[in-house]
């Protein structure tokens, strides 16, 4: 018979037994047991729960395992079984990471067994490739896809951090999470790494933050991101690039970072992208909006932008405030105001190529500029047509479109109109019983008319 032995810790092994538990509560490494279990399918249904299914790799080594992969476990996909292989979830289940190894000859696809609906929840403790991973595909073959049929699954995650990655080392299918992502723990993220690409093809709801380190994080479902703020790092640590694929129109949570963003898809059709849907402050944008799309502000947040862009698509602010915390921060793009909505000028006196909509304008003792021209481009690019209220601050009419001021509008400021700014035709229907602004008869080239409101 085998006695068990217990001895006291003397101080030092308790100092350190003590640090090592701090750091597993860190890591999210629950249990103490962690260990590497690898698959392969020896039981030949495919199904999660299938002790013959799995190996485990780790001391107390055992082929077949003697228990399934838990809490502080990893599970490895590798070379022990041939080509493609699907594994068939039909239990609800967490485990720390999902890795699929250099060996694999196949593309590894999880979902759950049919008729059946399970949750399969990572915590992102197993340390790889850099970082803490959910989920790790280091073949630059074959890719892992995770995807909701014959069953229904869902992807929970549970860090409550958004320092976790999902990583992909190939091409066209790196990780491909066709099942919705959820949280366990609110504020779980995650950030893109690999050279290869991540697929968000579902309409997911976690909150925490998503950073693209590397490669390519490609949203084939508009809500993929719904409620959560796009990390666009600095582009000294990050080079990664988000994709809409063929979207033309996409919801994020918020928007924060220094790196350029694009507000076009993959064939060069123009991205409506919406930001705030998170209700928080969306965040503080410091780098240029690019493209023919557009942005609607959404939520109750701020949504700040710091630098120059150029997307010409339109700003629309349904909700919420926007910040220009640049000159040029929307100087190429149409400026729409719902509502109760707030336009905060931040001291920079910007400009806009048009002015629509009943919101409010915190001017800063500056003067917002409109300066479109007329075009038959885009009815936003013809006219402005502003009821809303302006404070403490000028209004300057350039450009050759036509603007009218409708109903009860408030302006404590001035109203300044330039002499090429006369030059247009009659406001639009749209802007009935306005004052029209400007005059059809263009005064001459050196004059500036003010008019005190």
């Amino acid at each position: 018979m085998t006695s068990m032995h217990t001895t006291k810790p003397n101080g030092r092994r308790f100092a350190a037994l003590l640090a090592a538990a701090a750091l597993a509560v860190t890591l999210g490494a629950l249990p103490v047991r962690a260990g590497q279990y690898g698959w392969d399918n020896t039981g030949g249904n495919s199904l999660w729960s299938n002790l013959n299914s799995w190996r485990r790799l780790t001391t107390p080594a055992a082929d077949p395992a003697t228990e399934l992969p838990g809490t502080g476990d990893y599970a490895t996909f590798t070379s022990f079984i041939s080509g493609a292989q699907t594994v068939n979830v039909d239990l609800d289940t967490e485990i720390q990471t999902i890795q699929e190894s250099t060996y694999a000859t196949g593309n590894y696809t999880v979902q759950a067994k049919t008729g059946t609906t399970h949750t399969l929840t990572l915590n992102g403790g197993s340390y790889m490739d850099g970082g803490y991973q959910y989920l790790d595909n280091q073949s630059t073959i074959d890719g892992l896809i995770l995807q909701n049929g014959p069953g229904t699954l869902t992807l929970s995650l549970n860090s409550g951090t958004s320092s976790r990655y999902i990583s992909a080392a190939s091409t066209p299918i790196g990780v491909t999470i066709n099942c919705p992502i959820t949280e366990n723990t609110p504020a779980s993220g995650f950030i893109k790494g690999g050279s290869g690409i991540v697929i968000l093809g579902a309409a997911n709801t976690y909150s925490g933050n998503t950073r693209i380190n590397a490669g390519t994080l490609q949203l084939n479902n508009a809500n993929a991101m719904q409620n959560s703020t796009l990390d666009m790092s600095d582009s000294a640590t990050d080079t990664g690039t988000l994709s809409f694929g063929t979207l033309t129109a996409a919801t994020i949570g918020g928007l924060m970072g220094s790196r350029d963003l694009s507000l076009q898809n993959d064939s060069a059709a123009a991205v409506a992208l919406t930001v705030g849907n998170n209700n928080t402050s969306p965040g503080y944008y410091t780098a240029a909006l690019t493209g023919s799309g557009s942005v609607i502000k959404v939520g109750t947040g701020t949504l700040t932008l710091a630098a120059p862009s150029s997307f010409t698509g339109g700003m629309a602010v349904q909700a919420g405030t926007v910040q220009a915390a640049a000159p040029d921060a929307l100087a190429t793009s149409p400026l729409t105001l719902a509502a109760g909505a707030i336009f905060d000028a931040y001291y920079q006196s910007p400009t806009v190529l048009s002015l629509i909509g009943a919101g409010n304008i915190i001017n800063n003792y500056g003067t917002l500029s409109v300066t479109g021209n007329l075009t038959t481009a885009s009815s936003k690019l013809t006219y402005s047509c502003f009821w809303g209220t302006m404070d403490s601050g000028a209004l300057l009419k350039d450009g050759t479109h036509a603007m009218a001021l409708r109903g009860t509008n408030t302006t404590s400021g001035r109203l300044q109109l330039t002499p090429a700014s006369c030059r247009s035709a009659p406001c639009p229907m749209r802007c009935r019983s306005a004052r029209q602004l400007p005059w059809r008869t263009a005064p001459p080239s050196n004059w500036m008319r003010t008019v005190k409101r």
